[in-house]
């Protein structure tokens, strides 16, 4: 099974100030609208808290992206019409818990859980455990790699069965199997004021592989505030 993401328009990022405790966190709110001959709306938000000591790291996130758009209808009188409909709608969740075995690498427990309605999935999630290796770690530039084994659980949608008469959804069972998950995550400073980010995520089992890729570019506007686009 694979999956496409739409492109993002520009994106608004805000990160938030340090925590009690070192923790620390960004906030990022996005929106896209399009007015014309056709209508469409694009929302999305994501926020990521992040604690780091001398052996312990952990990390929290929750994204979210509604999108809708005008379609063409058949109206009453049978004439064509047009009709907003949502044509996206999707949130996740997820953790990470780290051990620092030496200043580079890491052992790490991980979750996540996914729900996405135009997905062949009601919902998936995803735990793991697997070894992290910071392989540059700079001022300027931050390139990090993990990999491990993990257990998935997924709940197929139901599937419409036409034959025999009448039509009827059958409630499929959930299920699971075994995947390799893998991630790289890359930050550059391209100057004092451009950063680069993109942010790779792979899980693949014997039935399907998910693959997601954020990459964007934030321009810092202030201290507390930054323009991302993102795709």
């Amino acid at each position: 099974m694979k999956r496409t993401t739409p492109a993002l328009l520009l994106l608004a990022l805000a990160p938030l100030s340090a925590h009690a405790d070192g923790w620390t966190g960004t906030g990022e709110l996005g929106l896209a609208l399009a007015r014309g001959n056709a209508e469409s709306d694009t929302v999305n938000a994501k926020v990521e808290l992040k604690q780091e000591d001398e052996r312990w790291l952990y990390q929290v996130d929750a994204a979210a992206l509604r999108a809708s758009g005008e379609v063409d209808v058949v109206l009453d009188d049978g004439s064509i019409g047009r009709d907003k409909v949502t044509n996206a709608s999707r949130w996740q969740l997820g953790g990470k818990a780290g051990y620092k075995y030496t200043d580079r690498m890491y052992f790490f427990g991980s979750a996540r859980y996914d729900n996405d309605d135009f997905a062949p999935y009601e919902w998936q999630a995803i735990v793991s455990v697997g070894v992290g290796y910071k392989f540059v770690e700079d001022d300027r530039t931050k390139f990090t790699g993990e990999v491990g084994p993990g257990w998935r659980r997924t709940q197929p949608i139901d599937q419409l069965v036409a034959t025999p008469a009448p039509p009827r959804l059958v409630e499929q069972d959930a299920e699971s199997d075994a995947v390799l998950r893998g991630t790289l995550s890359y930050e550059h400073k391209l100057t004092d004021t451009t950063t680069i980010v993109d942010a790779f995520l792979v899980e693949s089992g014997s039935d399907n592989t998910f693959i997601q890729n954020d990459l964007g570019v934030q321009v810092q506007m202030s201290e507390r505030l930054a323009l991302k686009a993102g795709l």
